[in-house]
């Protein structure tokens, strides 16, 4: 398996965890801060999975946007998620 895969399929584990602890969240309806904010890390996480599989080598950043601007280049259909 190629190295980019293997870290897209990481990401993409990381952003299903973060998710699971979200819906954790809501189901004990607390701790909505902390939801928030791993909410958004599971977004940059699945964003970064799709940059790895496309076949970056180096992902670097924190943005939601500037990941899916860079991802329209490989799918037009990232515009989309960006809105």
């Amino acid at each position: 398996m190629k190295e980019t895969e293997r870290e897209a399929r990481r990401w993409y584990q990381q952003a299903l965890d973060d998710l699971r602890f979200v819906e954790w969240v809501l189901q004990e309806g607390r701790f909505f801060d902390k939801g928030c904010l791993i909410v958004q890390q599971a977004g940059e996480k699945a964003l970064k999975s799709c940059l790895y599989a496309s076949g970056s080598r180096h992902v670097y950043g924190h943005s939601l946007l500037d990941a899916c601007a860079e991802l329209r280049a490989h799918s037009p259909s990232f515009a989309e998620v960006e809105e």
